[in-house]
Parts: C-alpha cells; structure tokens; sequence
C-alpha cells in the first residue's frame, strides 16, 4: 500500500458532502482531472464549453489552485466556486487515525 494518499472532499459551505480516498501514486495532473470532472457536473454546458477553450475567451471555472510546502505542511490543490472540491496528499502519519478506504 502507498504511504501517502489523496484526500477528495466536496464541501459546501461548513459540510463536508462528499469524501474519498484515493491512491497517493496518483499524479496532481490525474488528481486535477478528477476535480474538474466533479465540478462540471455542477456547471451549464455552456460554462463547461468556456472553461475549455482557448483565451481569450476562456474563463476560469475549472482552473485549479495548488498550495503545499513549503508554505503549508501538505500538498493541497482545489476548486472553489461556491463548493469547495479538494484534494489533499496526506502521510499515513498525519492521517490521526482514520483508515483511508480501499481503491
């Protein structure tokens, strides 16, 4: 089993909606992949449409933000528009007990 794992949570305001653990060989470009798909089904066609092409005409809907070290103790990369959709790398050290789920 990895040592590490990715983190995805889907929050709305303070609730955490949706979470689950994924393998942490998974690289942040796949990681960002899933996020966007889990916000499109949230936009119009349209915005999916717009937050695809090319500028100048693209919009940042589905532009993913990336924080970790050495400012921060974790890799993290989200999505925030309203809902928050998150990913964070986390050791199996920092994990404070919980058993990530089987992928």
């Amino acid at each position: 089993m990895p040592k590490a794992y990715w983190k995805i949570e889907v929050q709305t305001r303070f609730e955490t909606t949706y979470s689950r653990y994924l393998s942490g060989d998974l690289t942040e470009n796949e990681i960002i992949v899933i996020i966007q798909r889990l916000v499109c089904r949230h936009l119009s066609e349209e915005e999916i449409i717009s937050a695809s092409v090319r500028k100048p005409k693209k919009t940042s809907l589905l532009e993913a933000s990336r924080g970790g070290p050495p400012h921060g103790t974790r890799r993290v990369i989200w999505i925030d528009h309203g809902t928050t959709y998150l990913a964070s790398l986390e050791s199996r050290r920092t994990s404070r007990g919980t058993q990530p789920l089987a992928w």
